[in-house]
């Protein structure tokens, strides 16, 4: 209700592997021919001013898009030594994203400093990883509990970890958007918090961007999950609740069910 821009942006890719008989005369349950599925869910919200933000945003989750095809290689079915493997890679890919805003920014000096969050969540079968630059969050809502997956790289969540001041003191609120880490922004070499969590049947991820979190509790993110099953009506919710308590930064809420085949 405040911004004039949307500096938000995210996306929700399926990925998809099957094989299809084509001819055979074998009975048809001799050559399974199963599809599976991978799911990645990302959100991005951007800075830098004027309508720099909307852009950096935008070009984040455009990289992705784009690199996504050549530089990561989508794991379906993840060992540990895959799944470490693909750590590196997505680290790596993070890093590229980085350098391509920069790039735009040296290549007009207008765009100096813009930058942008990134939280993202790739899952296959039961394993996710959960992917994190900047304030964006995932959640984990799991047996009416509610677990923060990420750590918000600002400037009051390094104050609190210190233990020079409580979640809700003055210092820490004022110093709340000041981020320390982002894609893009003023100094390159970004950092990438990546966690790994195996996921139960009705699990659900919720990603958000801090215009939903700066004034919308956990407890009420919380509450909304556990009233509702439905993954939209949960976002429409949360989105709603944030607009009521004076929508003064872009929202942006996803969230994904999983339903996994028993055993």
């Amino acid at each position: 209700k405040v911004q004039a821009r949307n500096e938000d942006h995210y996306a929700i890719v399926r990925h998809r592997r099957f094989r299809e008989i084509v001819a055979t005369n074998l009975p048809d349950d001799a050559i399974p021919s199963p599809e599976e599925n991978a799911y990645e869910m990302i959100v991005a919200d951007g800075m830098g001013g004027a309508a720099f933000g909307e852009l950096a945003s935008k070009l984040v989750l455009r990289t992705a898009m784009d690199l996504g095809r050549q530089e990561i290689k989508w794991t379906l079915e993840a060992d540990e030594e895959e799944l470490r493997k693909l750590k590196k890679r997505l680290t790596h890919f993070i890093q590229l994203i980085d350098r391509n805003l920069f790039d735009h920014a040296d290549s007009n000096e207008d765009l100096a400093g813009m930058g942008s969050t990134l939280t993202g969540v790739y899952t296959a079968g039961v394993d996710a990883l959960v992917v994190h630059v900047g304030d964006s969050r995932a959640y984990l809502h799991r047996d009416r509990r509610l677990n923060r997956l990420t750590r918000d790289h600002t400037a009051s969540q390094e104050l609190i970890d210190a233990g020079f001041f409580k979640t809700d003191s003055r210092p820490v609120k004022k110093l709340s958007h000041l981020l320390t880490n982002c894609i893009g922004g003023v100094d390159p070499g970004v950092l990438v918090d990546i966690e790994q969590l195996t996921l139960a049947h009705g699990d659900r991820i919720l990603l958000c961007t801090d215009g939903l979190t700066d004034v919308v509790a956990d407890t009420e993110i919380l509450r909304t999950l556990d009233d509702s099953s439905d993954p939209n009506a949960a976002c429409r919710t949360l989105v709603d609740l944030a607009l009521e308590r004076g929508g003064p930064d872009n929202i942006t809420v996803v969230v994904g069910r999983y339903a996994l085949p028993a055993g």
